[in-house]
């Protein structure tokens, strides 16, 4: 009966502390990073730069990656056949994310609208400007994302953008061409559990005396 009563007491004791810790997660940003690509002639490369989580604050527990992307985008098509040609053509946009093997996980990948044409032997024809958008949001705790986030100056993520125009095409022999800008932006959010040294708040007390004292209530009628 006596070790039931200790484990009823862990037990308690447990569940309350594990709930002041759920208490003290807080959250630093969203940051947006200090390096956006504005709309750029693609493919580019560039770098996106965070600041990194101070882990006097505490223990990383989380990184949320947020990215957004957009488009402008203009494409040509020309019939080289002596028959007639008609379709539609639009352009892929891709963005490759450097850093750990975890961020891959927001890599974008997103199309533009699309452009009807119909075009006789020999005929040529360019759209107006076509524009698209793209974003991913991603949550990550691996150790290897974690550990690239913490510190006391800047993380650096590569990113690499790539351009497909596709063409569906029926009749005749089209040849494509495009030309496309492309920008890139993105926040960073930290989650993470307050130093130990934090005071648990009065009302987790409380809470942690009333649950003693049911299972002091609880181990009186069962000893009798």
């Amino acid at each position: 009966m006596a070790i039931f009563n200790r484990v009823l007491i862990l037990v308690a004791i447990g569940a309350i502390a594990s709930g002041i810790a759920s208490a003290d997660l807080l959250t630093v940003g969203p940051l947006t990073t200090s390096t956006p690509i504005p709309l750029t002639l693609t493919d580019f490369s560039g770098s996106l730069d965070f600041a990194q989580f101070d882990s006097s604050l505490g223990v990383l527990q989380s990184v949320t990656l947020t990215l957004s992307s957009t488009l402008q985008t203009t494409v040509s098509v020309n019939n080289n056949a002596g028959s007639a040609s008609m379709g539609t053509a639009g352009v892929e946009f891709a963005i490759n994310l450097g850093g750990p093997a975890d961020l891959s996980a927001s890599d974008l990948d997103y199309l533009s609208q699309s452009y009807s044409y119909s075009l006789a032997s020999g005929g040529s024809d360019t759209s107006g400007l076509l524009t698209g958008s793209g974003g991913s949001t991603q949550i990550y705790t691996s150790m290897d994302v974690l550990n690239e986030f913490t510190g006391s100056g800047t993380v650096d993520l590569p990113a690499e953008s790539f351009t497909f125009t596709n063409l569906h095409n029926s009749g005749g022999n089209t040849i494509e061409g495009q030309s496309t800008f492309g920008s890139l932006t993105g926040t960073v959010a930290y989650t993470y559990s307050a130093a130990s040294t934090t005071t648990p708040e009065p009302a987790s007390l409380i809470l942690m005396g009333s649950a003693l004292l049911g299972v002091g209530f609880l181990r009186k009628r069962l000893t009798k």
